[in-house]
């Protein structure tokens, strides 16, 4: 186990989401009263359509956080790397499970 920020870290951490995906799952339940009865894959759809239209200044505040994210991440996945060298057995449940689920 890694701890990090008084967190700890027993598997390897996920990936954040991207930029798009942050504004997405902010603006999804909008989109959604905004199309009542559109299913999921129309609601991305439209919700493509609007981050394509958004204006970069909108786009940067997600940008941002996406990046501020990501660091975090790399730092995160770094220390758990270099934890799972000195404990080979950190992760070897999940990778058990995977196997067994295979």
């Amino acid at each position: 186990q890694t701890r990090r920020r008084g967190r700890v870290i027993t598997e390897m951490p996920k990936k954040p989401l991207n930029a798009f995906q942050l504004w997405f799952n902010v603006s999804f339940k909008g989109l959604q009263e905004e199309r009542p009865g559109s299913t999921r894959s129309d609601i991305m759809s439209l919700g493509g359509e609007r981050w394509r239209a958004l204006p970069d200044q909108l786009k940067d505040v997600y940008r941002s956080k996406n990046d501020d994210l990501q660091d975090i991440w790399l730092e995160d996945a770094r220390e758990f790397r270099k934890q799972l060298k000195l404990d080979p057995t950190l992760g070897k449940e999940q990778r058990e499970e995977e196997r067994e689920g295979a």
